[in-house]
């Protein structure tokens, strides 16, 4: 076409395309597990609601975490507003427009890179988890943990909403939000979170203490924390919202202390731990714990991932984040 309007290829502009195009081709091509279910990363879905993608990763770094030796960590917490994109597409069935309509499906197929329908490629996941935060473990007192899920849940719609493993909570939006506010001291540089407003949203909060599944040890009940141990709890979470990020009232920066005194990088301390089984993206972070746990769980069409998230399925009823207004 550009002859036939007598101009001229611009060869750079093709060796750009050509380049993008073989980067593009080398991530898709890295295969590290396998989904027969569109996984829900979109936006208004992870900062509202558990979803299966949020299930996921959090179950990545629950189980990343568990791999170290001395490690015995019972919950993971990571903000949705780290989900950047959905593992999968939607597409209209044939004559119509709406989107009540849509129709979710695993990843497409992508021939050209050797990718099947349902794989999971390094390009999904650096798509999906594009800031590839680093992962932090630390310790939560009961009383703690209360206060970090009434933080969570007290902006719906907004970047600090969880997505959650080994912990159960129902929470009711209509009653009161936490509130906090942010002072930097001048002189030092720190900033101190402090609670202005106790949140009342969290009902009921339980959690899986030995990982089979259930969720034995309760820490919330109607609204009222039911811990009279005051029992403390390991918790797997991103080292942005462990560090204050998004608000989060995680212990170092309720107090405006140094963190690395109280939360321990897996950054730092995972080494011959790590399977190795995938190494495009460093050694403690959240893509890395994720391409791990796929290829350990996932790999394959045999073994395929298969929870299908609420939004291509209404049959599909939350366990984790249960939103009630009574109780």
């Amino acid at each position: 076409m550009v002859t036939s309007l007598s101009g001229e290829a611009n060869t750079d502009v093709d060796n750009i395309v050509d380049a993008v195009n073989d980067v593009i081709i080398e991530s898709e091509s890295n295969i590290v597990g396998h989904t027969d279910v569109f996984l829900n990363g979109i936006r208004a879905s992870v900062r509202s609601e558990e979803t299966n993608l949020g299930n996921l990763t959090a179950e990545a770094n629950l189980w990343y975490a568990n791999l170290i030796d001395g490690v015995d960590t019972q919950i993971s917490i990571k903000n949705g507003g780290g989900i950047r994109a959905e593992i999968g597409y939607a597409a209209y069935p044939a004559g119509s427009t709406s989107a009540e309509d849509l129709e979710y499906y695993p990843p497409a197929a992508y021939p050209n890179a050797g990718k099947e329908e349902g794989d999971i490629s390094q390009y999904d996941l650096q798509t999906a988890l594009s800031f590839n935060n680093e992962l932090t473990v630390l310790d939560l007192t009961a009383e703690q943990l209360k206060e970090i899920a009434e933080h969570a849940v007290s902006d719906v719609t907004g970047g600090r909403f969880p997505q959650l493993s080994g912990m159960s909570l129902t929470y009711d939006e209509t009653q009161t939000a936490r509130e906090f506010s942010t002072v930097t001291d001048e002189e030092t540089g720190v900033t101190t979170l402090t609670q202005t407003v106790e949140g009342e949203r969290v009902q009921e909060l339980t959690v899986d203490t030995d990982g089979d599944g259930t969720y034995d040890y309760t820490v919330v009940s109607g609204g009222e924390l039911a811990d009279e141990d005051s029992m403390t709890f390991s918790v797997i979470t991103l080292t942005y919202i462990a560090e204050g990020g998004d608000g989060y009232p995680f212990p170092c920066t309720a107090a405006g202390g140094d963190c690395s005194e109280l939360n321990t990088d897996l950054t730092e301390i995972m080494t011959t731990e790590d399977p190795g089984n995938s190494s495009f993206a460093d050694t403690g972070t959240e893509q890395d714990a994720l391409a791990e746990y796929l290829l350990s769980e996932y790999p394959d069409a045999d073994n395929a991932y298969s929870t299908a998230d609420s939004i291509a399925d209404e049959t599909v009823v939350d366990e984790r984040i249960i939103r009630s207004e009574s109780l």
